[in-house]
């Protein structure tokens, strides 16, 4: 019976201690369902909050732009220095600038101006609102995207004015279920009628206006009309995007486009004669993360409060169990526990608190009723 016994020891001892330590510990915290449910939610909530955040700052600030080598596309704009505006003055372009940019610039591949509007949608099932862009025919060129089903306008529909339009993937999915035959049909934008011409890739978005759900579901020419270009001088609502000539610079580019604001404000009527433009040419990519930063400050922001209040509220629960374990603890380190034993389960089971507890010294009695309990067992191992 003794050898059996000492056999049964020696079988328990050769367990691994930190297997043993963790099994304990899963133990425990199996006996608080509450507690324990609560910790992984807090936890839970805590990790996906921050990888939440991580994956918007990865995809608006680290990843490149979804086109081919997008580090050679810029954004051209306009800063108006004038007594009354006000700010740094940093404006979009007007349509007549649109037209002297594209058409006296020489570092460009391809240059071309966009702006957003919206348009009534009909024609195709029940009349909606719909986000839209309206682009000249060097924007795709420069952003080198391909449709995925037919074609994109020409810079000669563009100028003769022809009503064409370009649909995203997402509205040819939802408002004509994916037709096949869709190049040809018509739409009514408006009441006034478009011919389809093409569809878009399916992750193809333009412009680029990160942390807002107003992408832009269809794109039709520019074409100016009498008044944009008449009365539209002092009026800054377009933008240009461009894609830079292989080794032109960003500064070089904005000396030539320098060069064309000069000449345009020699043209000015005399009610904007006060006013000073200069070009500035800058990265599409930096234009965009400037336009996403705030975004970004307030997601971290609210992801660091989270974090805050879940720790918190974690710790408060560690340390009300902790307290309730005290005697339990401050018992077993009595009974002759190590306290690198307790610590590892207290690790694993994530309880502050047991290195605070120390061993009591024990006395020469005490040092007895425990060799005489350890007689006992090995003289009468019967439980076993």
């Amino acid at each position: 019976m003794r050898v059996l016994f000492t056999t049964h020891l020696s079988r328990k001892k050769a367990l691994p201690m930190p297997f043993h330590d963790l099994r304990i510990a899963i133990r425990h915290l199996l006996k608080s369902p509450g507690f324990t449910t609560t910790t992984v939610l807090m936890l839970a909530l805590g990790i996906g909050a921050t990888a939440a955040i991580f994956s918007i700052v990865e995809g608006v600030l680290l990843r490149p732009l979804p086109f081919p080598h997008s580090e050679r596309l810029v954004q051209l704009s306009d800063i108006v220095q004038s007594a009354e505006v006000g700010g740094n003055g940093e404006a979009g372009v007007t349509a007549p600038d649109i037209q002297a940019y594209t058409r006296d610039t020489h570092s460009f591949e391809s240059l071309g101006g966009y702006r957003q509007t919206t348009y009534e949608l009909s024609g195709i099932g029940e009349p909606a609102q719909v986000n839209a862009a309206r682009l000249s025919g060097g924007v795709l060129p420069a952003l080198q995207v391909e449709p995925r089903m037919g074609r994109f306008f020409t810079q000669q529909e563009d100028d003769n004015n022809e009503h064409v339009a370009g649909l995203s993937y997402s509205l040819w999915q939802s408002r004509l279920h994916g037709d096949p035959r869709v190049v040809g049909t018509k739409i009514l934008l408006d009441r006034r009628p478009y011919d389809v011409i093409g569809v878009m890739p399916r992750n193809f978005e333009f412009p680029l206006v990160p942390g807002h759900l107003n992408s832009s579901e269809l794109w039709i020419p520019i074409s100016f009309d009498r008044d944009e270009i008449a009365t539209g001088a002092d009026s800054w609502n377009f933008n240009m995007v461009g894609r830079l000539k292989p080794g032109v610079t960003p500064a070089q580019a904005e000396s030539d486009a320098q060069r064309v604001a000069q000449e345009t404000m020699r043209n000015y009527p005399a009610f904007m004669a006060s006013l000073h433009i200069r070009a500035v040419v800058r990265s599409l990519h930096q234009e965009t993360v400037e336009q996403a930063r705030q975004l970004v400050r307030t997601l971290f922001l609210a992801i660091v409060v989270v974090l805050l209040i879940a720790c918190a509220n974690l710790a408060g629960l560690l340390l009300v169990r902790a307290i309730r374990r005290r005697r339990e603890i401050a018992m077993r380190l009595a009974l002759g526990a190590r306290t690198s034993v307790l610590l590892r389960e207290a690790i694993y089971s994530g309880e502050p608190g047991v290195e605070h507890h120390r061993r009591p010294a024990r006395s020469g009695a005490g040092r007895d009723r425990f060799a005489g309990g350890r007689e006992l067992v090995a003289r009468d191992p019967a439980p076993y």
